[in-house]
């Protein structure tokens, strides 16, 4: 009864506020007998009591279904959800003389059935239950433990949260929470007395005694109890002189088995405990935000750890001691093992560790551990302390039955016990004990057969058992049968505590978790007999159920792009979400690809709406990474599938599109995504290629926008172009006459000398692009994104990563530096005499070789730089060889480490191979391979290359006869000639060693077989001159510079990713069957004409100039050619057009400069010459047109003149410019008789009639401090004639873009200065370079990377800025030449390769733009 006066009294204080305060406090209520529920037998406890004094009437409120105990129950359940509740329920029937012998209240009645209930039965009857003779009474153990295990659990959630704000405040990302969480379960646990064995060991002792800093190895079977030794140690040292951090690492549980999770932890734990420690790890991430970031292991170990942590002197801190439990639960347990290692010799902790193996299994030192094996004596005896505790001492019969059967697995006993809290009476306890088999196989057969409800019982198992880390109570709500409603939390609670009460528990954080792992590898065992071992589960089946289960969450309307404007991650999502959105591919590797269930699901997916907004939420998370991994699953799927189906069929298309697409997504548009994620709703589909699934699915669903005038119907095998910021920027925006009636007008620009691509490197995940200005960018290798900029003093020649460290070599003219890629920051430089020709790590990377022009190697120490050797192999080679090489330089050279050998290229010698650790020589000519070197070499080599295979042997050289020739050095021969292959100066070998690349002069790029010399794929491209090439790390890459160095593509050849599937059985005829033979790509070839100007016309027409000297009209309804205009004499460098009189300005490289009149003749356009101009020496640099259209001002050799357009004679006056300053013209856009100049800061005016000063010779100056690098890019009217536009570019990587308004400038004497429109200047810094008018908008290019545009009329707001749309970035950052226009229609031009990209429709919308940083 006291248990309903106490539930009653706490609904009270809960619906009131005077004991709100009291009610806060309680934590936990424990039941022992109360009969919630009433009792059945209320008559009976009458007959109980009636010699008790007093009257009972509350004994009528006991009788089942009364209304108070229906008012009770309506009520408590809802006031006490916060609460931990325990009820006991009694066993035995009370024995009354003359009165039967029922159960008083019967366990339905006992037990509340709420999720946070815990319900456990007692041995006794309702009068003898709540007394307990001693604290040896199993009652009171029972009930003791129960509450000391909440009391632990209530402790540990108070120190999760003090390990968050620590956590918070250190900025790792750790599992400090969930370590801390592991402890107290296993403390609470734990049952007293257990774990003295090890107290009383001598190993254990003289660990901790000892004054060295040793490992101490604990080695124990499965179920020994291992974690509660660990847990036992590290309650038995915090508190003293030790500072102890721990890690518990949990297999199945992805964040709780990696190296860095556990390397985060214990940094996050040792700052805990040591001052100095945190605030070195503060000041560490103030530098390096992006190392919290950090998901590789050797990142954190070496910038954390070596460079940070280990440097300081801890001498005067406590003594550290590290528990380390699992160790072979971690993914990476021997490259941990030696991380423990280097601990110990750097006497920085004490370090204990539990394993199954030994430590000889990690080839650990012996030196450096002392060992310790569990015995099956020493389990006995803490599973006999286990015992004593949770059976009655008059149970010794069956104590002694579990002690004997269990063979020292405590694990066994805990389970066995756990099932006979359901068996009463000793006998009936003592048969179930005979029943149980020993040993935990059998066991765990016996436990799966006997689980009620098999089909919901497999369900919950399998949910558990494969996913990819523990779920969550709400989690598994989502995906029960029955259960996605919200609040279903208790539910599961109870769920899994009826079902699977001896497989899983529910720890303090809901997670769901599995009781141990052996139970998990005994039910996915493989070749398990289904017949025989009760309920078990099929790995394969059982991740195809998670991944059918992830895609019904990404396919309900809660992912549905129909919602995109309210698509975040901080609004309130299904709890599964998380898990469904990161995980959904890990389970598709899993499944069974034969599965057309699985396949039609699939599909499904990839064909709706909810796809995009997958995309863009795993951008808002910052996990494109997820998108990549996904597109790699769904290539495997088919893969898998393909070995004994042919794949046919719609869905099977479907998957094949999008494994490639997602890529091509990800690579192209990567930085749209991580920057604003919405735009894959909106903008990204309809500049996708047209047969792609992206554009076929949902261009369409854009808002009307849509590109015409490109003839690319499907990716090209180029992923992306990558640029320096820094490119070369020419624009064309309009008129060249500036008249107030156009509504588009041009920028006269000028030349600048950015820096230009001169090397690129790939390591394990990232790759680097160096330049000519002394950047070296650092990319993601999964997305192409720039992550890191690092700067050297001068150009960069050559890049090479190591393997295993994260070292990076960069190498100018007279100087090597050493880089460190975690940290961005420099090791060491070393200066050389001559240039480096290649370089190479050996020794484990410790040891870094260089070969120099002037015949010497350099030894270098990898990791300071100091000079370990200085080897000059000229000498011997001229001794041996006479004046052959006497006083000669080579010109090339290569090393093949595993050889020892460089080989090495003289101008008209055979090839040398210099064995460097031997001190031998061999010479190879073309013909015969080995050679005695004294035949006249009629070839030379331009460049050769080493396999890259560490097996391998062949060496491959290019000869000036444009043959390719394939040695093999350990037979001394010719493997294979190719003749006439090509004049090849670039070769790149694959990090595999089957393919190598090689580049000619002609832009062609050729990957051949390194075994065979065939050719199995040719990349054409517009650019000549292979400059650098280099394969990423996995070598289905390819990356090259050429031409001028502006960019840097990355291909991805069909060819090189067969060459990855070629070895298996495929039954196929989609693109996994075709055979492995040549596959030429034509990409914009030579006959291909690249647009190199542009202008507009009208009605939406505009006017492209090429470099192969033609003008042509084109018309951007359809973006197709309507006619050729005429052909000048070299490629076209300029355009402008006068809409009022129909003039065009053409200038070619040649230094012609005509004008054109267009007309409409019988239907169709021609241009009649009206002027013609030649200009030596630099050409035309400038031109523009008065309003009149009757002169014409060209600037040449740094000097203007003004002509007259009907005679084409030169007017009096001119004006002399200084070379290497920039300038650029426009009309006033008020006097008609007045030339505006700018030039650098200063503003001139000039009269149209003969170029005189007008206002003040000096000029006017703008009085706006720029940096020094800025260079003038040139000047236009805007804003209905009321301002000028300045544009300047940053010369130099330093330097961004600026652009500036002023007012027009007057003519009237006196004005020497003129400063910006201050109101106006918000919206000019979010410009990048002003494009032209159309309507009453001002279009311009954002420094964002949009196209933009503010109204005339509040161009002071910067709010008040139209974010339109992002081209792609290759239109913008990878062109030559950029050039750029928008129509009186308000399309968008765009010049690309030999095309115009025609954006229709793209300033009819425009968005709110966040960045993710600002949204989150």
């Amino acid at each position: 009864m006291g248990g309903l006066v106490i539930k009653k009294a706490y609904i009270i204080a809960k619906t009131g506020t005077k004991f709100m305060s009291l009610c806060s406090r309680i934590r936990v209520m424990c039941f022992i007998a109360t009969p919630h529920h009433g009792s059945a037998h209320a008559t009976m406890l009458s007959h109980v009591f009636r010699f008790a004094p007093g009257m009972k009437p509350y004994l009528n409120d006991l009788a089942s279904e009364s209304p108070e105990v229906k008012s009770i129950n309506n009520s408590f359940p809802r006031y006490s959800q916060d609460l931990v509740l325990h009820s006991f329920f009694e066993s035995q029937a009370l024995q009354i003389t003359g009165v039967g012998g029922p159960l008083i209240v019967e366990k339905m009645n006992a037990v509340l059935s709420v999720g946070n209930e815990r319900a456990e039965t007692l041995n006794g009857d309702h009068r003898s239950i709540c007394k307990f003779g001693s604290a040896e009474d199993s009652n009171f153990k029972r009930i003791h433990q129960a509450l000391r295990k909440t009391l632990s659990q209530i402790i540990g959630q108070g120190l999760q949260s003090l390990n968050e704000n620590i956590n918070a405040h250190r900025g790792l990302p750790s599992t400090v929470d969930s370590q801390a969480a592991d402890l107290w379960r296993l403390i609470s646990e734990k049952i007293p007395g257990t774990c003295k064995w090890l107290d009383q060991n001598a190993n254990y002792d003289r660990w901790i005694t000892t004054k060295d800093d040793t490992l101490l190895w604990i080695r124990g079977p499965p179920a020994a109890g291992k974690s509660f030794l660990a847990a036992h140690v590290v309650d038995k040292l915090r508190g003293g002189p030790n500072n102890v951090c721990y890690y518990f690492f949990v297999k199945g549980d992805k964040s709780r088995t990696s190296v860095s999770s556990f390397l985060q932890s214990m940094a996050s734990q040792t700052a805990s405990a040591v001052p100095e420690v945190a605030k070195l790890i503060d000041d560490m991430l103030k530098d390096e935000p992006e190392l919290a970031r950090a998901v590789d292991h050797s990142i954190i170990w070496r910038k954390l750890w070596l460079d940070g942590i280990l440097r300081l002197k801890l001498d005067t801190a406590p003594k550290l001691t590290w528990i380390i439990d699992s160790l072979d639960e971690c993914q990476a347990d021997v490259a941990l093992s030696k991380l423990l290692i280097h601990l110990c010799e750097k006497r920085f902790a004490r370090i204990l560790v539990t394993a199954k193996a030994d430590h000889h299994t990690y080839h650990v030192v012996p030196r450096l551990v002392n060992s310790l094996d569990i015995r099956i004596e020493d389990t006995q005896e803490d599973i006999s302390a286990y015992l004593d505790q949770q059976l009655d001492s008059s149970e010794t019969r069956l104590r002694n039955g579990i002690l004997a059967k269990s063979n020292g697995c405590f694990l066994w006993a805990t389970l066995v016990v756990r099932r006979l809290e359901n068996v009463h009476g000793l006998e009936a306890r003592l048969q179930a004990i005979q029943s149980e088999p020993p040993g935990m196989q059998d066991l765990y057969a016996n436990i799966s057969k006997s689980l009620p409800d098999h089909q919901l019982s497999r369900t919950i198992l399998t949910w558990v058992f494969c996913a990819v880390r523990p779920l969550s109570l709400a989690e598994l709500s989502y995906v029960l049968p029955g259960l996605s409603d919200e609040g279903d939390d208790d539910a599961v609670r109870t769920l899994v505590s009826r079902h699977c009460h001896d497989l899983m528990y529910v720890d303090s954080n809901d997670q769901v978790r599995t009781r141990h792992l052996s139970a998990r590898d005994f039910l996915l065992r493989p070749g398990i007999d289904h017949g025989d071992s009760g309920l078990a589960i099929d790995r394969a089946t059982g991740h195809k159920t998670l991944a059918l289960g992830c895609l019904k969450y990404l396919l309900s309307s809660e992912m549905n792009k129909k919602s995109r404007h309210k698509l975040s991650i901080s609004r309130r999502r299904s709890p599964f979400s998380s898990y469904a959105v990161d995980s959904f591919y890990l389970h598709l590797n899993e499944s069974p690809a034969q599965d057309q269930e699985l396949l039609k699901q699939l599909s499904t997916f990839l064909k709706s709406d909810n796809l995009l907004a997958w995309i863009g939420y795993s951008a808002r998370k910052g996990n494109l990474e997820t998108v990549l991994r996904t597109a790699q699953s769904l290539k495997d799927f088919l893969r898998r599938k393909s070995k004994t189906d042919l794949l046919i069929g719609k869905e099977v298309e479907v998957v094949d599109k999008w494994a490639t697409d997602l890529v091509k997504l990800i690579s192209k548009f990567g930085r749209h995504l991580s920057l604003y994620p919405h735009t894959i709703n909106d903008l990204i589909p309809p500049f996708c290629p047209s047969t792609t699934a992206p554009f076929q699915q949902f261009a369409s669903d854009c808002g009307g926008i849509a590109v015409y005038g490109l003839s690319a119907t499907n990716w090209d095998e180029c992923l992306c172009t990558l640029a320096p910021s820094d490119h070369h920027i020419e624009r064309f925006t309009g008129s060249s006459s500036n008249t107030s009636s156009s509504s588009a007008r041009r920028i006269s620009e000028t030349a600048s000398q950015p820096g230009t691509l001169t090397s690129v490197a790939s390591g394990k995940s990232i790759f680097a692009i160096g330049s000519s200005t002394g950047k070296i960018s650092l990319f993601n290798d999964s997305t192409c994104l720039e992550e890191v900029v690092i700067r050297q003093d001068t150009r960069v020649k050559a890049l090479r990563f190591a393997t295993r460290t994260p070292v990076l070599i960069s190498v100018s003219n007279r100087t090597i530096h050493a880089w460190n890629t975690q940290t961005s920051k420099p090791m060491w430089s070393a200066g050389i005499q001559k240039e480096c020709m290649d370089l190479a790590f050996v020794d484990d990377e410790r040891v870094l070789l260089v070969a120099l022009q002037n015949n010497v190697l350099l030894t270098y120490n990898a990791l300071d730089g100091t000079v370990l050797d200085t080897i000059e192999w000229a000498r011997r080679l001229q001794g041996r060889y006479g004046d052959k090489f006497k006083s000669k330089f080579p010109l090339t050279a290569t090393f093949k480490t595993e050889l020892s050998t460089l080989a090495i290229v003289y101008r008209g010698q055979d090839i040398v191979l210099w064995n460097y650790e031997e001190d031998t020589y061999q010479l190879y000519n073309h013909d015969t391979g080995l050679s005695d070197g004294l035949t006249v070499q009629m070839a030379s080599v331009n460049t050769l290359l080493f396999s890259r295979s560490p097996e391998s042997s062949l060496l491959v050289a290019s000869y000036t006869l444009a043959d390719l020739v394939l040695f093999d050095v350990r037979l001394k021969k010719v493997k294979v000639t190719v003749s006439k292959a090509g004049a090849y100066y670039r070769l790149s070998a694959s990090p595999d060693g089957r393919t190598f690349a090689a580049g000619a002069n002609d832009g062609t790029i050729k990957l051949y077989d390194f075994e065979t010399l065939r050719v199995v794929y040719t990349i054409r491209s517009e650019d000549h001159a292979i400059t650098t090439l280099a394969f990423n790390h996995d070598s289905v890459r390819l990356f090259d510079i050429r031409g001028n160095g502006r960019s840097c593509r990355v291909w991805e050849p069909a060819a090189l990713l067969r060459r990855e599937i070629e070895t298996e059985s495929v039954r196929t005829p989609s693109t996994y069957s075709r055979d492995n033979h040549e596959d030429v790509i034509d990409r914009n070839d030579d006959n291909v004409s690249i647009v190199t100007a542009l202008a507009c016309h009208k009605e939406g027409r505009y006017i492209v100039g090429k470099n192969d000297a033609t003008v042509w009209l084109f018309d951007s309804h359809s973006g197709k050619a309507v006619t050729q205009l005429f052909k000048l004499h070299a490629s076209i460098t300029k355009l402008g057009f006068h809409k009022e009189h129909s003039l065009l300005i053409s200038v070619d490289t040649a230094g012609y400069l005509f004008v054109h009149r267009l007309q409409l003749e019988r239907d169709e356009w021609c241009a009649k010459e009206v002027f013609q101009h030649q200009s030596m020496g630099t050409g035309v640099q400038h031109s523009i047109m008065n309003h009149k259209c009757d002169r014409i001002l060209i600037c040449a050799n740094d000097k203007a003149a003004v002509y007259s357009i009907r005679s084409g004679q030169a007017f009096d006056g001119s004006i002399d410019h200084e070379p290497e300053v920039s300038y650029a013209f426009t009309n006033h856009p008020t006097n008609s008789n007045i030339l505006i100049s700018a030039h650098s800061q200063t503003i001139r005016l000039y009269s149209w009639q003969n170029l005189a000063s007008v206002n003040v010779k000096t000029g006017i100056n703008l009085s706006q401090d720029l940096e020094s690098d800025m260079q003038l890019r040139g000047v236009a009217p805007i804003l209905n004639n009321s301002a000028l536009i300045i544009n300047y570019s940053g010369h130099g990587p330093r330097v961004k873009p600026r652009a500036f308004s002023i007012p027009i400038p007057v003519t009237s004497p006196g004005s020497h200065e003129t400063k910006v429109i201050a109101h106006q200047q918000a919206v000019c810094d979010q410009m990048e370079y002003y494009i032209g008018s159309y309507q009453d908008l001002e279009v311009f290019l954002g420094t964002d990377g949009w196209i933009c545009s503010a109204n005339k009329t509040s161009f002071k707001d910067k709010d008040e800025v139209l974010h339109h749309f992002m081209p792609p970035s290759d239109w913008v950052r990878a062109n030559p030449r950029l050039v750029i226009n928008v129509t009186d229609l308000g399309d968008v031009l765009f010049a690309w390769k030999g095309e115009v990209a025609v954006v229709k429709h793209g300033l009819h919308k425009d968005y709110e733009v966040k960045r993710v940083a600002d949204a989150l």
